[in-house]
């Protein structure tokens, strides 16, 4: 069985929180939820992931400033946002792309990252 991995997700809503999250439990990965961005960066800060999912459901500014602070916060943990143009992410993938897309981005950054915390 595959070691647990905790992903933080962060969005504004509930429905695609609950369907990506099932999703992720459903591959073996631990996933906290936060519906607001403050709130997502404290976590951030006093606990350690393997990944963050930012939807895009965040307003576009906020999403920005948002990963700029978690990037300064935690560089070593991968950040992976729906939406385009996110050159401050680690991975930004469209909306539109289906589950296989999602899990198999989910599980190349988390390989990534459990890589460089073992290094």
């Amino acid at each position: 069985m595959k070691e647990l991995s905790s992903i933080l997700m962060v969005g504004w809503y509930p429905e695609l929180m609950l369907t990506r999250a099932a999703m992720l439990r459903l591959h073996g990965y631990a996933v906290i939820e936060s519906h607001d961005a403050q709130h997502a960066l404290r976590i951030l800060t006093t606990t350690d992931f393997a990944l963050v999912v930012v939807c895009r459901s965040i307003p576009r500014k906020v999403r920005r400033a948002l990963i700029h602070d978690m990037k300064h916060a935690r560089p070593l943990t991968p950040v992976l946002v729906f939406g385009h143009g996110m050159k401050e992410a680690d991975l930004s993938m469209p909306n539109l792309a289906g589950p296989e897309v999602f899990l198999r981005c989910v599980s190349t950054l988390v390989r990534g990252a459990k890589r460089r915390s073992a290094s």
